[in-house]
């Protein structure tokens, strides 16, 4: 399409996923991810300068015209960027921080992790020349907040479509005996804001109603703390035993699970 895209990111990931079509750039050597931890740390503020740096060299050296910034870290690092370098600002948004930050008990007590949440909800969205939201409540959010309709259009997360050409469901029914259980599916990360909890209380519902149900949550990461909190919770609701909890798994297994 005549144009080159650079990503820049950090060392660790997936090795499963390969980017095609653009030149990854990362701020250490790459490792593999085998027990994710999601959301700030003092050790990802850290990450975050590191980036911001590799960031601006990338954007000075291979003559970058614009800064494609997705998710929240990425747009606070773009903001820098873009005072530093000059460069226009295009701002991918998948979430809210008032819907996230407290759910990561990083910032205690809970009500200054919200008032934080909120300043960051309202600060971010001012810097970017144009911003691109994931759905249209999101859209609506900025726009009942004061940000210009003009400014934000609603773009969804994409899909490449042929992954589903091939899938073969009976593959995992066979791995793991599911046989003709009625299964509920739950594919994601585990951490809190995801309210899995939710979803554990809903299922014991479904259980005492359909005592063969099986829960199935299906995860792309290892979190070993959301999963040993998780299955706390599962055990005082009785449910342990209809759920099934498996990560990590390939992009490539995907398709087969859904």
């Amino acid at each position: 399409m005549g144009h080159a895209v650079h990503i820049v990111t950090y060392p660790t990931g997936q090795e499963d996923i390969v980017v095609h079509h653009a030149k990854v750039h990362r701020t250490g050597p790459f490792r593999p991810e085998t027990n994710a931890k999601i959301g700030p740390s003092p050790e990802k503020f850290l990450r975050d300068l590191a980036l911001l740096r590799l960031l601006r060299r990338v954007i000075q050296r291979e003559r970058i015209d614009i800064i494609h910034a997705h998710n929240y870290e990425g747009a606070l690092i773009g903001v820098m960027a873009k005072w530093i370098t000059g460069r226009p600002l295009l701002y991918n948004a998948v979430n809210l921080m008032s819907d996230e930050l407290a759910g990561y008990r990083f910032i205690r007590p809970a009500w200054l992790a919200h008032a934080i949440a909120r300043g960051l909800d309202w600060f971010v969205p001012i810097f970017p020349d144009h911003i691109t939201a994931v759905s249209p409540e999101l859209k609506q959010w900025f726009v009942k907040r004061g940000t210009a309709e003009r400014k934000v259009d609603m773009v969804p997360a994409g899909i490449v479509p042929e992954m589903f050409d091939n899938a073969d469901p009976e593959k995992f029914r066979r791995r793991h005996r599911i046989n003709g259980r009625a299964i509920v599916m739950y594919t994601g990360v585990l951490n809190a804001f995801q309210r899995i909890d939710y979803l554990l209380r809903a299922f014991a519902v479904v259980s005492r109603q359909q005592p063969d149900a099986l829960l199935m949550m299906v995860s792309p990461l290892v979190s070993e703390s959301h999963r040993t909190e998780h299955k706390k919770l599962a055990d005082q609701l009785g449910i342990s035993d209809a759920i099934m909890w498996i990560a990590p798994h390939s992009l490539d297994d995907l398709p087969s699970y859904l």
